[in-house]
């Protein structure tokens, strides 16, 4: 057995297996974003905004400190493409490109105590891509360096308040470091103008889109892509806090009124789904009833007050019951304004709701109908995607120092994907690897 061995290592190659993914996205299918911008069909080049050496402060509502985003280079391109068909219909193609060149995220170290006007800005040193990258000086030999979660000199830029100048010198740390990131973004316009174009393409027969599988039919699908090669982050624990309270009350804000009316709108919407069509109508017939007998009694008050009130103006001796009596119709008529304000609301969600009922019941049967007649099932369209793509993102959390590391996060090859289908479903994809 041993000799068996020792001959077939010796007449065989070394061939070592892995299971390691070494597939990168840029070796992926192309994302659709960047495929639907792609320049063979482009009519006009309509806008190129460019910034160079820019930097944004970002300041939250519930914690100290700010946030600078700065970028060397930034390119933003709107192109006018030639339209498409999609179900006999023809649709106008408009596209967004932007690219941010050496973007970085610094944030304060500690902002106990730091009023709202005290900022201090970016040197161009810190903002742009260095040329020698020798170390020239001992203090580039000690110091962070240009790395993430490198200190930037405190000084730098200078302060625009004068207030600030025997306080704590403000302490800015690279929290991302040098990388770059794209976005591209497609959209779509329905009933497009033929006679505003030069060159239309020709209606594509049904025949030729027979073979195609259902993913290659998506045309005019609005497509957000987001794009990030290299990213490197590092935080401690109050600017994590500073981030999360940006993207909280400046990404994700929701007036409080709007969020109410739409919590509000989905209770309703789910009690009426509980019920068919016919038994929805009820309630509705009955609330309409209700705003109609408040808006006779804001009437009728309005009357009593209004004569009320010329009787007091015209009389020479002063009635306290009088004056009692209308202040009490006023309270009672404030009471039943407010009512009635609420029961409109809830009545004009409860229409709406009910309309939407009506349609997605009238679409499901023209499928159906549809289906029957071509004998081919019903398959949704897509109609929107977004895509959120990472090569490589490492994530370290820090002590407060901003310099003892805690814990690391690495992902690689990290693709979000979002669907919207004109049957209102929603798809979510993550991958990693």
């Amino acid at each position: 057995m041993l000799q068996k061995l020792i001959s077939e290592s010796e007449s065989c190659e070394n061939i070592v297996d892995t299971e390691q993914i070494e597939k990168g996205i840029n070796d992926r299918q192309q994302l659709y974003g960047i495929e639907a911008c792609q320049g063979n069909d482009v009519l006009l080049d309509n806008w190129l905004i460019e910034l160079v050496n820019s930097q944004v402060v970002l300041r939250g509502c519930e914690t100290d400190g700010y946030v600078i985003v700065s970028a060397a280079k930034a390119q933003i391109m709107q192109r006018i493409h030639r339209p498409v068909w999609k179900n006999r219909i023809l649709y106008s193609k408009t596209t967004w490109q932007g690219s941010l060149e050496c973007m970085q995220y610094y944030a304060t170290v500690d902002a106990g105590g730091l009023k709202i006007y005290q900022i201090t800005w970016l040197d161009l040193d810190d903002i742009e891509e260095p040329v020698d990258k020798e170390i020239a000086e001992i203090p580039d030999l000690v110091g962070s360096g240009r790395s993430v979660g490198g200190v930037v000199n405190s000084e730098a830029g200078g302060s625009t308040c004068t207030e600030s100048i025997n306080t704590v010198p403000i302490q800015l740390q690279r929290i991302v470091s040098r990388c770059r990131c794209k976005f591209f973004y497609a959209s779509y316009g329905e009933n497009a103008d033929p006679n505003n174009y030069e060159a239309v393409p020709p209606l594509p027969q049904d025949d030729d889109l027979l073979p195609l599988e259902p993913w290659d039919r998506e045309v005019a699908v609005d497509t957000f892509t987001l794009t990030h090669d290299n990213l490197e982050i590092s935080t401690n624990s109050q600017q994590y806090a500073m981030i999360m309270d940006l993207v909280n009350n400046l990404l994700l804000y929701v007036e409080p009124h709007k969020k109410e009316i739409y919590e509000k709108q989905q209770r309703i919407r789910f009690s009426m789904q509980l019920n068919s069509l016919e038994e929805q109508r009820e309630p509705i017939s009955e609330l309409q009833e209700k705003v109609r007998s408040l808006l006779n009694k804001i009437k009728l008050l309005e009357k009593e007050s209004f004569i009320l009130y010329k009787k007091i103006n015209q009389s020479q001796h002063q009635h306290q019951e009088d004056w009692i009596e209308f202040q009490e119709i006023e309270a009672e008529l404030e009471k039943c304004k407010r009512e009635l304000n609420v029961e409109s609301e809830n009545l004009s969600i409860m229409i709406n709701c009910y309309k939407e009922a009506q349609l997605i019941a009238m679409k499901t049967k023209e499928r159906q109908v549809a289906a029957q007649e071509s004998r081919i099932p019903f398959m949704a369209q897509v109609i929107r995607r977004n895509e959120v793509c990472f090569r490589q993102a490492r994530w370290r959390l820090t002590d407060s120092d901003g310099q003892l590391g805690l814990a690391d996060l690495e992902l690689n090859n990290f693709l979000y994907t979002k669907v919207s289908k004109n049957d209102d479903s929603v798809e979510h994809s993550f991958e990693l690897g």
